[in-house]
């Protein structure tokens, strides 16, 4: 071992450095936060999916210029279903995402305990406050404060379930 190597314990079995707790503490930040936005990935490319195929049978619904028959009931139907899937896994999507990230501000709070000069951006500090701020200034408390994607997926998929109940209802 050259000099320049830190030994990772002082021979203790049981013990690991300072340094040592803190890689892994950040390396186990990083892993749940990949995996918590894993999920918002997951519910955009099922959402943009999802939507190719509603407006590809919309675009057959309206194919002959007038809404009846069975056909086009079934059509509303399908629509009507990818909405209501759309919305229940767009929630579903947001549910394990915050359980993952939870799991990373875990780690990120016993990382600050072993290192406590590390600024955090955890809810509540100074950096999370000016950030809110700085979002709300450059795109107003609307945008910044009031409006959460979680609940923007799940209201677009709403209206899709929405629109599929409207083609239903006029094809009777």
């Amino acid at each position: 071992m050259s000099e320049t190597d830190k030994p990772q314990h002082d021979r203790n079995p049981g013990h690991v450095s300072l340094e040592k707790s803190a890689d892994i503490f950040q390396a186990t930040f990083k892993h749940y936060f990949e995996m918590a936005m894993d999920h918002h990935t997951k519910a955009a490319t099922t959402s943009n999916i999802l939507l190719i195929i509603v407006g590809a049978i919309i675009g057959l619904v309206g194919l002959d210029h007038a809404i009846g028959g069975m056909v086009d009931f079934v059509g509303g139907l399908a629509v009507l279903v990818a909405g209501l899937f759309g919305a229940i896994w767009a929630r579903k999507q947001h549910e394990r995402y915050y359980y993952w990230q939870h799991i990373a501000y875990e780690y990120h709070k016993e990382l600050s305990k072993i290192m406590p000069e590390l600024k955090t951006a955890e809810v509540g500090s100074a950096y999370a406050h000016g950030a809110q701020d700085a979002a709300a200034k450059e795109f107003g408390t609307l945008f910044a404060k009031r409006i959460h994607d979680r609940y923007l997926w799940v209201s677009l998929h709403g209206l899709v379930a929405v629109i599929g109940i409207v083609i239903m209802v006029i094809s009777i």
